[in-house]
């Protein structure tokens, strides 16, 4: 019986560890957006979270960054996702089935 609830625990923390979620790294239309590199200057930084179903096959939320480039009027932006501690704990908590990654960007209003 132990031996069939540790292979559950197991199977959990693995699905729960699995995603294929993707970012869209794109400026809104008819603007002049242009990449920071690593180690430029950006005073500004937005972080915020993507929201998926089923392991990130369908998107909650919008995963296009495009959106918040337009909110911000950002003209120069750095833009970096990962998977943080807390993403990482609702997806566990939830089997996987809701996944979440966070979206970092850093820009210049110039």
């Amino acid at each position: 019986m132990r031996r069939v609830l540790l292979i559950v625990v197991l199977a959990a923390i693995a699905l729960s560890a699995l995603g294929c979620a993707t970012v869209l790294v794109t400026s809104p239309p008819n603007s002049d957006v242009k990449l920071l590199g690593e180690i430029a200057p950006a005073p500004s930084k937005i972080e915020y979270k993507n929201w998926y179903f089923l392991w990130g096959l369908v998107p909650i939320t919008s995963n296009n960054t495009a959106d918040v480039i337009a909110k911000h009027q950002f003209k120069e932006v750095r833009v970096k996702t990962y998977t943080g501690v807390v993403d990482w704990l609702i997806s566990y908590v939830t089997s996987g089935i809701i996944w979440t990654n966070t979206v970092e960007i850093e820009g210049n209003l110039k």
